[in-house]
């Protein structure tokens, strides 16, 4: 499974979620790949990976991809800021396929390869999503983040039926949800409302993953989140590794 996981605000935890996926996966004995796209690379960061232009030598130059594999036995293809550079050649050429073909001789080789994109809908997210054959999308619920989201759904059914490419909405991820705030209620009602409740007559909609401390604990000193996180949250997070899987 190709997984793009995408939306074109900051903010949402993309990267937190591509991250945990990849390393529970991994843990679980899946051939992982982690693809970051960010030129931020942020998720290379997190594994404590030594940033490199990976992304440029691979996209960019067309040369081998530079790929670190960790004592976990998780993959990572990672980034820099020359990342940017990418974007700007793809973006120059037009060319929304260049990670579709890139990926083509690499999809055997893992069970899971998992794109993290830039917070943006550049030619790199766009390929991105091209490439996939799912694209789940985490949204903090608040409007402009909301507003994202129908952006890539749009962008899905045109890559549909422009481009016959057969890729799906996996999911909608809230994430850092909090039931005390009204306009949090409010935006997941309309949510649910436009895009179904998961389990519910193919409903897109997950179920929320709650505002967490561990969380950005986990993110300030650089550790994986399964090392923090317990009880209800914890479960909430278990959960959405387990809706992935039943996809892959």
């Amino acid at each position: 499974m190709i997984l793009t996981i995408a939306n074109r605000k900051g903010g949402t935890g993309k990267t937190t979620m591509a991250v945990a996926l990849a390393t529970r996966l991994a843990a679980d004995g899946e051939r992982v790949l982690l693809v970051d796209l960010d030129s931020q690379a942020n998720a290379t960061e997190a594994l404590a990976v030594q940033l490199q232009p990976g992304i440029f030598m691979w996209l960019g130059a067309e040369q081998k991809p530079p790929i670190v594999t960790l004592e976990s036995g998780l993959n990572i293809l990672p980034g820099d800021a020359t990342t940017e550079r990418v974007n700007l050649i793809l973006s120059s050429e037009g060319d929304k396929a260049a990670i579709h073909r890139a990926l083509k001789g690499m999809k055997r080789a893992y069970h899971y390869i998992i794109i993290d994109c830039p917070p943006s809908m550049s030619m790199l997210t766009r390929a991105a999503i091209y490439a996939a054959d799912y694209v789940l999308v985490p949204t903090i619920p608040e409007y402009l983040s909301v507003a994202g989201v129908r952006q890539l759904v749009i962008l899905l059914a045109q890559i549909r039926e422009r481009d016959d490419r057969p890729v799906r909405l996996l999911g909608i991820q809230i994430n850092k949800y909090d039931r005390r705030t009204k306009e949090h209620k409010a935006n997941l009602v309309d949510l649910v409302r436009a895009y179904g409740a998961w389990g519910r007559n193919g409903g897109r909609v997950w179920p929320p993953l709650r505002q967490s401390i561990a969380i950005a604990v986990a993110s300030a000193e650089g550790r994986p989140i399964w090392e923090l996180l317990k009880g209800d949250v914890l479960e909430e997070w278990q959960g959405l590794v387990e809706r992935v899987k039943r996809h892959g």
